[in-house]
């Protein structure tokens, strides 16, 4: 997007089974106090009486004509009385059974097999002549695990003893899980060759170390970090030594890391189908920590982060070592060091999300940067300028940086079949609720990474994903073929002058039930035109009579809105500049909104911090380190459509305190941050 400013898919079924209750327990009857007089209690069954009823494996079935005993017929009360309320007993299993639960998963959807089979195969799902291939695949795999010393393969009377010493517990489960990484491509052409994966998994869930605290916890790069990482490649694009953008996966990042450090050891039973070379009996020894184990994320994290610190590049006759942001540790500068600590500019940056690495360099550091990072780990080839990243292209057009998601529209998208001549006011049926719900999961991922202009419409499509009509899944449709239209375009990044660089917040609220102001305050109201302004015309069919507000004591179900934006400050100065979008929201109000004013201040406040929240990242990406708000080099300009919130902050002292005391508090606020560094601008748009 370029910015130029001037002025049932799955189901799960529960099904419970009681055994000593035959009532309804939903009716307002069965907890009748009349029913029980409270001086009076309902007996217990003695044990023998307990046994009979719950042993069922003991049951006979009469034989046909045979004679029933009547008295085998009467129900038998319940064994206890039943009260409002009450909560039971714990369940045990000393002695009787407990309550059984049974879930059961399946696709309702042809769409929801396919979703499926891109993420992963079954093995009968694979043709007869693809299945070499993957068992080419799972022997490599194996080789992998072998060759970087992270299993160890028992012999059978280590494993026989290891099954009788040792906890079953501690001998996890395991499985190969089947990809196909060329199945989207397919799609569209089926002479596609076959790029067969095979990855072994470990049930993981099942580690007994679990109850134990192990530390699961593992960062992965985010947004605003990877806008601002843009951002400093559009602006180094130009230069004498042009700035790069580098890509590389690390290959079998796992087990590439440290050993497991447990205080008893895990071991592997092999998959059903086994392990080339094993006798069947054999066990496998886990040494490192593995793909499926809890603790393989945050342990990798560990290792990575130390492989990268170790990194020395020299440049200029000064040394220069990885230090990381303060706001995104999985963002590395490049620093001059200073004795023990790195000083300075960064001079390069590299990004981390689990395996996959980024660097973004002017091009005679970056080849340093890669060829030292390949040293430190597996990265066999990188990729420059134009390659895909985290689902997303990035592709680096001379003066500019796009970044876009084409591949994962085409591949993704959809629209949801509708049944003709069906009202759009009626409820969706089942195959058509699941598949909306996988296309609003879809775009959702679009709209939060590269798509803007699709977020608000996704928001309110996510707020009707329980039960849609026709129409709202109609309007599901609307945004799908929207993105797909516009699917070459996403963020475009342009050079921004450091020196004369501003942060542009534009800030919006929306609202779908209030229409006359009926709730707003005296002296607290909006003008007409501001009304009218906030008025939400479009959106799923839904919400055309107005929707409720997602707070119940709140009076205005409003939408929130925020753009975040990097240019110069020639735009707010009678010129024009180019610029690049760092962020964006658009949701629906969080909090008790009892005004459409409230509406307005809450969007302002959100979107001020947002701005700030930025502004920081973008700082301590540029200059190395984090600086307090009052500190920031970085003007912030707010820019509304509200002309009655803007006259409000802009007032010395307000005429008396509101009745909402959080609005005033808000108020406050905003007057003070306005007072202190950021302006506050009205504008028409």
């Amino acid at each position: 997007m370029d910015v130029a400013v001037s002025r049932h898919r799955n189901t799960y079924v529960l099904k419970l089974k009681w055994r000593s209750c035959s009532v309804d327990l939903d009716a307002d009857e069965t907890f009748d106090g009349d029913l029980f007089p409270e001086d009076e209690e309902m007996p217990f069954a003695v044990d023998d009486q307990a046994d009979d009823i719950d042993n069922m494996s003991e049951y006979v079935p009469s034989e046909p004509g045979e004679d029933l005993d009547p008295e085998a017929l009467r129900v038998s009360p319940p064994l206890r009385r039943l009260k409002r309320k009450t909560r039971p007993p714990d369940s045990t299993d000393e002695g009787r059974d407990i309550n059984e639960a049974h879930f059961t998963k399946k696709e309702l959807t042809q769409r929801g097999v396919e979703k499926r089979q891109e993420k992963e195969l079954r093995w009968a799902e694979i043709p007869v002549e693809a299945r070499a291939q993957f068992k080419e695949a799972e022997e490599t795999q194996w080789k992998e695990h072998l060759s970087f010393d992270a299993l160890e393969p028992l012999s059978v009377s280590e494993s026989i003893e290891v099954r009788r010493r040792v906890d079953p517990a501690r001998i996890l489960r395991s499985r190969w899980a089947y990809k196909d990484k060329n199945w989207s491509k397919r799609r569209g052409d089926e002479q596609t060759p076959w790029k067969c994966k095979a990855r072994l998994v470990i049930a993981g869930h099942t580690d007994p170390d679990h109850v134990n605290g192990l530390s699961t916890d593992a960062p992965t790069l985010s947004r605003p970090a990877l806008m601002s990482l843009l951002q400093r490649l559009a602006n180094g694009l130009d230069g004498s030594d042009p700035w790069k953008a580098s890509a590389g996966d690390i290959r079998c990042a796992f087990l590439t890391g440290g050993y497991l450090k447990r205080d008893e050891e895990l071991f592997l039973h092999q998959p059903s189908t086994g392990f080339a070379g094993l006798h069947p009996e054999q066990l496998v020894r886990v040494k490192k920590n593995i793909f499926g184990l809890a603790t393989s994320p945050h342990e990798w994290w560990l290792d990575l982060q130390r492989g990268i610190k170790t990194i020395t590049v020299v440049t200029n006759g000064e040394e220069h070592a990885f230090d990381q942001c303060a706001l995104d540790p999985c963002v590395f500068l490049l620093r001059r060091r200073d004795g023990e600590r790195l000083v300075g500019r960064p001079c390069a940056y590299g990004g981390s999300h689990v395996d996959d690495l980024l660097v973004i360099a002017p091009t005679s550091i970056g080849n340093v940067v890669k060829k030292k990072l390949s040293d430190t780990f597996p990265v066999d080839t990188w990729e420059d300028d134009e390659f895909a990243y985290l689902g997303s292209e990035i592709v680096c057009r001379g003066d500019s940086v796009l970044f876009r998601q084409k591949p994962y529209i085409e591949n993704r998208l959809f629209t949801v079949d509708i049944p003709r001549n069906v009202n759009e006011d009626d409820l969706a049926g089942p195959e058509q609720i699941a598949d909306n719900r996988s296309l609003v999961g879809a775009l959702s991922w679009v709209s939060a990474q590269s798509r803007p202009d699709l977020t608000c419409s996704v928001s309110m499509a996510q707020q009707l994903q329980k039960s849609p009509t026709y129409g709202d899944v109609n309007f599901t449709n609307g945004i799908s073929q929207k993105a797909k239209e516009y699917k070459e375009n996403g963020l475009t990044f342009h050079k921004v002058d450091d020196k004369h660089a501003v942060i542009l917040v534009y800030h919006h609220a929306a609202w779908a039930n209030a229409y006359e102001g009926e709730y707003d305050e005296e002296g607290f109201e909006l003008y007409e035109e501001d009304k009218a302004n906030g008025l939400q015309h479009h959106g799923p069919p839904s919400h055309r009579e107005g929707r409720k507000a997602k707070r119940g004591n709140s009076h205005v179900a409003s939408q929130l809105g925020e753009l975040v934006i990097l240019t110069e400050k020639f735009a707010i100065a009678g010129g024009s500049s180019q610029g690049s979008i760092l962020d964006w929201k658009s949701r629906a109000g969080q909090r008790v909104c009892r005004s459409t004013f409230s509406a307005e201040t809450q969007a302002c406040v959100e979107g001020l911090e947002g701005g700030q929240y930025v502004r920081a990242v973008y700082e301590a990406i540029t200059y190395g380190d984090l600086r307090r708000v009052e500190d920031a080099m970085l003007p912030i300009v707010c820019l509304s459509d509200c002309r009655s919130l803007y006259d409000h902050l802009h007032r010395e002292g307000v005429p008396r305190t509101p009745a909402d005391r959080r609005l005033a508090i808000d108020l406050a606020a905003l007057r003070q941050a306005l007072r202190t560094h950021p302006k506050g601008i009205w504008s028409e748009a």
